[in-house]
């Protein structure tokens, strides 16, 4: 996802901008999206809050106090995708901080990033609790995890993968 991301932001930055934010254009993939700041380290696009545009992104600090926005910053590139990891909290009901990867990459003034959860399918199952048809996503063992990293097999192919969605 973080290509696509790089290549419509290179095609048209102000509309794939405020695509993101909204969650169109394939920029948004359960607790998978895009997320932007501009060369004031300020919020230009969100894909899970869009609350959070036009606030800061270099001053975001994750629930352990870390400085993850001046990391995501400091650590974006032209032309090179780079990891950051960090504790966030997945977008839904639960506030619990879970460990969170993104692929960060510099797009003209733009740092743009893509994170993935790193929490297992059967705690995301105990913290999912509710009926059927309520929208939560199930691990049922011995079937493929829909709606999460995890469905694809291994963590490698998980990166591959969210690099190119």
């Amino acid at each position: 996802m973080l290509d696509k991301t790089v290549a419509a932001l290179q095609a048209d930055m102000a509309g794939t901008l405020a695509k993101i934010t909204k969650g169109e254009g394939g920029f948004k993939d359960c607790d998978l999206y895009p997320f932007c700041g501009g060369p004031d380290g300020i919020y230009t696009a969100h894909g899970a809050n869009p609350s959070l545009v036009g606030k800061s992104l270099k001053e975001m600090k994750d629930k352990n106090g870390e400085a993850v926005g001046e990391e995501l910053t400091t650590t974006a590139r032209e032309g090179k995708v780079a990891e950051v990891a960090y504790v966030w909290p997945r977008p839904g009901a639960s506030t619990d901080p879970v460990q969170e990867v993104s692929f960060v990459a510099k797009v003209g003034d733009q740092v743009c990033a893509v994170g993935y959860y790193k929490q297992l399918p059967q705690e995301l199952d105990r913290a999912n609790a509710g009926g059927p048809g309520d929208g939560a996503a199930r691990f049922v063992p011995g079937r493929p995890f829909r709606g999460s990293v995890w469905d694809i097999g291994s963590q490698s192919r998980t990166r591959r993968q969210l690099k190119t969605l």
